[in-house]
């Protein structure tokens, strides 16, 4: 009896995937408990090998380096990395999940991504620049936020890896004129460019991961291409925002396949159970199959 109740868990260590590219958050970098832990588990349920990404020295130009750049340094480093010349994962947390697309729509890499992850992200953006806490750093931070953010929104997009997804919460033609990072990977210009939807529809399968009770990611509907209303106290369902209908980055398509998977944590900012783990992210993941 006990054989067959382990047998389901055995299978699952038994499974191999593909190798996983790994991009973590802002204030954090590869060495961080947060995604050793990531990292540990990924290797230990799914029998492969993770890498984490780094991209300058980790927690700092994650904050300070603005995203455009951060971006092309990771897509050098998956171009150039040996582990990633044939068929490979994709594992993005929180700013990370937005790396992690910028590879998928933009970046020339040489191998062949599979499967998507994005564990609590920013990806239709955030409502506010969130209050860091990391010390004098973060303090120096929220003043250039607090200076910039409504005077000058375009300087603080170059200088701060954060802004580049920042939402004018109650004026979406401010956003649509000043920001370019977000925009671009969301198709959201009046030029639509379908090689970024057409790289989406080329992944196997994306899981969006959102966390109930997230308070940095500001709407935590963001994580599910949510965002407010035009006039900024509502949330729009994905199914009812015109990004969707009119399928911008074809999340429609894929979700009309049954390839775009939705999971929902009950925990706050990249935080999880072992159980959630398990169920959501080790069992999407150890099914590679090319189901186009």
């Amino acid at each position: 009896m006990k054989f067959i109740l382990l047998f389901p868990f055995l299978l699952i260590l038994s499974q191999t995937t593909y190798p996983i590219a790994l991009f973590h958050g802002i204030i954090k970098d590869c060495q961080s408990d947060q995604m050793i832990g990531i990292k540990n588990r990924l290797e230990k349920y799914l029998n492969t090998k993770v890498f984490c990404i780094e991209i300058g020295n980790g927690s700092v130009d994650s904050i300070t380096m603005n995203l455009e750049k951060q971006s092309k340094i990771a897509c050098e480093k998956i171009r150039n990395h040996p582990s990633f010349q044939n068929k490979f994962n994709i594992f993005g947390v929180s700013q990370g999940t937005i790396i992690s697309r910028y590879i998928i729509e933009k970046c020339n890499y040489n191998g062949k991504i599979q499967n998507y992850v994005s564990l609590m992200g920013p990806q239709m953006g955030i409502g506010y620049i969130p209050k860091l806490t990391c010390g004098k750093l973060c303090d120096y931070i929220n003043k250039v936020v607090s200076d910039y953010e409504n005077k000058n929104p375009q300087k603080l997009m170059n200088i701060l890896g954060p802004a580049s997804y920042w939402k004018y919460r109650y004026h979406y033609d401010r956003y649509l004129k000043h920001n370019v990072y977000l925009k671009d990977l969301n198709n959201e210009g009046a030029v639509k460019k379908e090689e970024y939807k057409k790289r989406i529809l080329s992944l196997n399968k994306i899981l969006l991961i959102k966390g109930s009770k997230d308070t940095v990611i500001s709407p935590k509907e963001s994580s599910w291409f949510e965002f407010y209303d035009i006039k900024g106290k509502n949330i729009v369902p994905l199914k009812d925002s015109e990004f969707y209908k009119k399928d911008f980055i074809g999340l429609r398509q894929m979700n009309e396949k049954g390839r775009l998977k939705f999971a929902l944590f009950n925990a706050k900012h990249v935080k999880y159970s072992e159980n959630e783990f398990v169920q959501h992210i080790v069992s999407f993941l150890k099914d590679d199959g090319d189901k186009k």
